[in-house]
């Protein structure tokens, strides 16, 4: 499956991805694929800055460290807004 075939079957879908904690060599390559042609990467405090650098997608940070805090209703807006772009 090339990138653009995978670009294909990901209009107006969402995958979970599990980047292990903070250690790039835990992506799977289906996992890296996706998020090479992904629009949008919602993102914790636990990926890898050096996975997200690989992107060219509107990374949107939506940790709960700190002072930032995001709620799950403000994820799910962003997930449905995701969908409609």
């Amino acid at each position: 499956m090339t990138a653009t075939d995978l670009h294909c079957d990901m209009r107006g879908r969402i995958y979970l991805v599990g980047a292990g904690a903070w250690c790039a060599d835990f992506l799977t390559l289906r996992a890296g694929a996706v998020l090479k042609v992904a629009s949008f990467i919602l993102y914790d405090d636990l990926i890898d800055s050096s996975i997200l650098d690989r992107c060219d997608a509107e990374c949107i940070y939506v940790g709960k460290r700190n002072e930032s805090v995001t709620t799950l209703d403000r994820i799910g807006s962003m997930i449905s807004y995701s969908r409609l772009r």
